[in-house]
């Protein structure tokens, strides 16, 4: 897999560890890379290199990394999908800081150096629409997979319905699906992953959020490298799992992760949700996370498949 970076020297763990680095010019780069590398806002001198195992060795193309993006890279990502620019082979693309960053429904998302903040995009090779909910489950179930690789027994990583990675009731990361469909296949997928390596964010406490970690709270000598390695391996692994149609294989995974199954959980609606006086939709036991992702409680008679859930 290619290496294109603008962030030649970073300290060790930062960036994989690659055969040999070569400078270049983006006259050098092709035109799909160097189109990526300037909607992504790097503006510096580069470095291309290759490295044999970053992740998954034959599935990955590219890996962009940025030392500071100005906006989200998942939005830029998603706009050049609609806008039909051809990107060069299943791309990922890491920010090493950046602003403007958002999260789930448009929430707002604090970037540090030294955490992973990924967007991952590639072909989906006609995946059937009928397997969305498995594909919106895969990118939280290959993190959550990812931190148990990287930390073993120290912590047990779950998921909060939708897409939150929680460790013992704090948020350590997030994740985003966006995709592209023509009739009833997929053609593009886009993930985006936040996950707190180095620094726990400051958050103010709320109903939806007790509080944040870091993964160096449980692994002190993790570094970035490891994480963004461990994390593409298990989304190539879930990926694979998707195209050999083992939808079944990635909820069974999804509900053996989630931290709610069993738990008495607050629904809220999304816009009113933080405000003091709001009433939830829904408030009952987790029976049961349905293939199509959606909740079944105890003593509400629909699916419940909308909204914010907290625990109270």
């Amino acid at each position: 897999m290619m290496v294109i970076t603008d962030a030649p020297d970073l300290p060790p763990g930062r960036l994989p560890a690659v055969n040999a680095w070569r400078p270049a010019t983006r006259e050098e780069l092709t035109p799909g890379d160097s189109m990526l590398l300037e909607a992504l806002g790097s503006g510096r001198a580069l470095r291309v290199g290759d490295v044999a195992d970053p992740g998954a060795r034959d599935f990955w193309a590219r890996l962009m990394i940025v030392s500071e993006a100005p906006s989200s890279q998942f939005d830029i990502l998603q706009d050049l999908l609609r806008r039909g620019k051809p990107l060069p082979g299943p791309v990922a693309c890491l920010a090493l800081e950046g602003r403007n960053f958002r999260g789930h429904r448009g929430h707002s998302w604090m970037a540090f150096a030294g955490n992973l903040h990924l967007c991952l995009a590639f072909p989906a090779s006609g995946l059937p629409v009928r397997l969305s909910a498995a594909l919106t489950m895969m990118p939280a179930v290959a993190v959550a997979g990812a931190v148990r690789d990287l930390c073993g027994a120290t912590i047990r990583p779950g998921i909060k319905w939708v897409n939150d990675i929680m460790v013992e009731g704090r948020k350590l990361g997030g994740v985003l699906t966006a995709t592209q469909v023509l009739g009833d296949v997929f053609t593009h997928v886009l993930f985006g992953i936040g996950l707190n390596v180095a620094v726990a964010p400051p958050l103010e406490p709320s109903r939806f959020v007790a509080g944040t970690a870091s993964l160096n709270e449980f692994r002190s000598d993790l570094t970035l490298a490891d994480t963004l390695g461990a994390v593409l391996r298990h989304i190539e692994k879930y990926y694979g799992k998707l195209m050999r149609w083992e939808a079944g294989a990635v909820l069974e995974d999804y509900r053996a992760a989630s931290v709610i199954l069993g738990r008495e959980v607050c629904v809220w609606e999304e816009d009113d949700a933080e405000g003091p006086s709001a009433v939830p939709l829904f408030r009952g036991v987790v029976r049961a996370i349905l293939p199509d992702l959606s909740l079944q409680l105890e003593g509400v008679d629909q699916p419940v498949t909308r909204g914010r859930l907290s625990l109270p």
